[in-house]
């Protein structure tokens, strides 16, 4: 008989299910301004009036917003600002500026600066369709204000959720990772883990706590609290589960970090209950405990791997299974056969014999 492998979870669905997801009123911001919010705004309040947005990424890997603000002078002439600043979450913090002293078609020259900065300006988008502009002049003028702006255009071939997967292009590679929490003492058989999923369309982010007592925990990533996770008792004992995703769906909380690389905690009244990292291993180097790449992972998360055996048609009838079983303080391997004559079977695991099974 050949080995034929697949994974399947045998936990109750219903543990996921009655676990509660809930954001914490500290968590941050409601969506992450990527190049999907690049385009053309409107003022609806204000006639022929509007914002061309452009978000760009830098050499750095953060996100820079650039703005040109059309709009009428105080003489009813056609004017324009120009504006641009960091991503900062939400919102594009920009500097503001004024060009003057150029005519029509008239050639560059480089080593001339015409930019002069006349105020700031923040842009704060409510999501991908809606946002606030604020700004703050030092010149007559201008002055401070604010107004609310519309999306008029989207850019072809993009989709706009405000999560991490509209940075991701159409043929991104396929990215799954998953890492244990480890326990740092403070409940003792505290155990819990990691799952990352990425693809070109979308972005996934599952944490799953468990074997701590009822209750609510912190969800910190890379230092910032991004939600509360809720245990409750299941038929295999305490559980609790959260689920991000990008593009978000029903069930799940919007992606609008990058946890690749932070560190996780799960925090209970100010104490690291449990803490891991994904972190993808390049190369098939080794990595973190539970990614690609790494040796055998340490008791630190519950885990179940099932081996359903081929027949090779010696017993036409035959059949059999194998399982591997992790958990926090042991692991367990099982290989059963069935309706087999009756009698001794050498077993085999890479090459190796290392058992015997008695079929009666």
């Amino acid at each position: 008989m050949n080995p034929q492998l697949h994974k399947r979870s045998r936990k109750p669905l219903a543990a996921a299910i009655a676990a509660s997801l809930t954001l914490a009123a500290g968590s941050a911001a409601a969506l992450q301004v990527t190049g999907s919010f690049t385009g053309w705004w409107g003022q609806p309040l204000q006639e022929n009036h509007g914002v061309i947005v452009s978000i760009s990424r830098r050499a750095d890997g953060s996100n820079q917003g650039v703005l040109y603000w059309a709009h009428y002078d105080q003489l009813g002439q056609p004017s324009w600002l120009y504006a641009e600043g960091p991503v900062v979450g939400d919102s594009i913090q920009a500097q503001l500026y004024r060009f003057d002293g150029v005519t029509f078609m008239q050639p560059n020259d480089p080593d001339t600066a015409r930019g002069v900065p006349v105020g700031t300006m923040q842009v704060r988008f409510a999501d991908c369709g809606n946002a606030d502009v604020s700004f703050d002049g030092i010149e007559p003028g201008i002055g401070a204000g604010a107004f609310p702006i519309r999306r008029l255009t989207n850019q072809p071939g993009t989709s706009c959720s405000g999560g991490v997967s509209d940075n991701r292009s159409a043929d991104a590679p396929i990215d799954d990772f998953r890492a244990p929490l480890l326990p740092t003492g403070v409940i003792p058989g505290a155990s819990g883990k990691i799952d990352y999923d990425a693809n070109g369309a979308r972005v996934e982010f599952e944490v799953e706590i468990e074997d701590v007592p009822e209750g609510d925990y912190e969800l910190h990533v890379g230092g910032v609290l991004r939600a509360t996770i809720t245990v409750v008792m299941s038929d295999d004992g305490p559980d609790g589960k959260i689920k991000f995703r990008s593009p978000a769906e029903p069930g799940k909380l919007l992606l609008d970090f990058e946890p690749l690389g932070e560190l996780v905690e799960i925090i209970q009244n100010g104490s690291v209950v449990l803490e891991g990292v994904v972190e993808p291993a390049a190369n098939g180097a080794p990595g973190n405990p539970g990614t690609p790449g790494s040796g055998t992972p340490p008791f630190g998360f519950d885990d179940e791997i099932d081996v359903d055996l081929n027949n090779d048609g010696v017993y036409p009838f035959g059949s059999g299974d194998a399982e591997f079983e992790q958990r926090p303080s042991r692991l367990e391997f099982e290989v059963e056969i069935e309706d087999v004559p009756v009698g001794e079977y050498a077993l085999f695991v890479d090459g190796i014999q290392r058992g015997v099974i008695v079929a009666s």
